[in-house]
C-alpha cells in the first residue's frame, strides 16, 4: 500500500512545525507580513491615491465648466444686455439668442406662403411659424 504523495508532504510540514520552533515562527512572521502588507495598501489607498484622483476629477471638473460657461454663457449674457448706445440692434432684433442668419435659412421667397389670414386655424398659424419663423 503507497501513501498518498500529498498527504505524506502536509504531515511532514505539521511534524517540522510542531518540533522546530523556527517553522512556526516564519509561519507567525508570514501572517503579520501578509496583514502589514494588506494595512500598508489601504492606508496608501486612502491617504494618497485617492485624494489626488479626487484632485483631479475637480480639475477636470473645473476646467469642463469654466468651457462651457465662456463658451455658451457669457456670449448670451452679453446679447441679453442692451445699452443705451445699441438702440438700433434693440429695435432690430426680437431675441438675444446668438445666431446668424444666412441664406440657408430662408424658406421661402414668396410672401404669400407667410400670410395667416383671420379665417386660420390656430393650427396653420403655428405650421406657418415653424416652416418659416415668421408671418405676416
Amino acid at each position: 500500500d503507497i501513501p498518498n504523495t500529498n498527504e505524506f508532504i502536509m504531515e511532514e510540514e505539521k511534524r517540522k512545525a510542531a518540533t522546530d520552533p523556527r517553522e512556526s515562527h516564519s509561519k507567525y512572521t508570514q501572517s503579520q507580513t501578509t496583514k502589514f502588507t494588506k494595512l500598508a495598501t489601504l492606508f496608501q489607498t486612502l491617504l494618497l491615491e485617492l485624494p489626488i484622483l479626487l484632485l483631479f476629477v475637480l480639475l477636470l471638473t473645473t476646467l469642463s465648466t469654466q468651457h462651457l460657461y465662456a463658451t455658451y454663457y457669457t456670449p448670451l449674457l452679453q446679447n441679453l444686455n442692451w445699452i443705451p448706445k445699441q438702440q438700433e440692434r434693440q429695435a432690430a432684433e426680437a431675441t438675444y439668442y446668438n445666431r446668424q442668419c444666412d441664406a440657408s435659412d430662408i424658406t421661402t421667397t414668396n410672401i404669400w406662403d407667410l400670410y395667416i389670414s383671420p379665417q386660420s386655424t390656430p393650427q396653420h398659424a403655428s405650421a406657418v411659424m415653424n416652416t418659416h419663423g415668421a408671418s405676416v
